[in-house]
């Protein structure tokens, strides 16, 4: 059999199960069964062979993609352009960090430093609810502030800002954070609930749902 190479011509039902699919002179000689020896020089399907061998919780994809055929350590992988960082290093960000994709802040070309494009967020307290200032509105920071800009800040108030004596001080009617109200600054607690009263109101606690304009009903 000397110099023959196209041996699966003749042994094809012979080799092993589970065996390599190629020729058996990729491996074995015809002067010595054993050892046999595999030129791994510029193969990147390793998985085609190997994919029972690798380690518990590996990375899934094909070896090729961190190691090289001449030198199994020193492995190292292209991360240029891949954003599915969660796949492998799900358990390596920081206690309290952004629950997304690394790559909607950070890139495979430096960690640091990083960005996030927030057009179109308003999920914000998500991120930043220990960043808003004492005493703050506690919705939303979408509600008021933008992503193009901070400030000027704008918020859609349907109550009337001049209704009686309010005169757009908003802590005429939120003494206390908003948008928790009250009416009892102006109006007399004891007139209105005797009123509703008479009418048979028993709930009358969220006035705006009856007087969305401050008027009477």
């Amino acid at each position: 059999h000397a110099s023959l190479t196209d041996c699966a011509s003749c042994h094809t039902n012979k080799k092993p199960a589970n065996h390599f699919a190629g020729q058996c002179s990729q491996c074995h000689t015809t002067t010595s069964w054993k050892p046999a020896t595999f030129n791994h020089t510029g193969l990147t399907d390793c998985a085609s062979c190997h994919t029972n061998k690798k380690p518990a919780n590996h990375f899934a994809g094909q070896c090729s993609q961190c190691h090289t055929t001449t030198s199994w350590k020193g492995a190292k992988v292209n991360h240029a352009g891949l954003t599915d960082c969660v796949s492998c290093h799900a358990n390596k960000k920081p206690a309290n960090h952004f629950a997304g994709q690394c790559s909607q802040c950070h890139t495979t070309n430096a960690w640091k430093p990083a960005s996030f494009n927030h057009t179109g967020q308003t999920d914000c307290a998500s991120c930043h609810t220990n960043k808003k200032p004492a005493n703050h509105f506690a919705g939303q920071c979408s509600q008021c502030h933008t992503t193009n800009a901070w400030k000027p800040s704008t918020f859609k108030h349907t109550f009337p800002m001049n209704h009686g004596k309010a005169a757009s001080q908003c802590s005429t009617c939120h003494p206390s954070n908003p948008p928790v109200y009250t009416c009892y600054g102006c109006h007399n607690q004891s007139e209105i609930t005797k009123k509703h009263q008479e009418k048979k109101i028993a709930n009358f606690s969220n006035c705006v749902s009856c007087h969305p304009t401050g008027k009477g009903g």
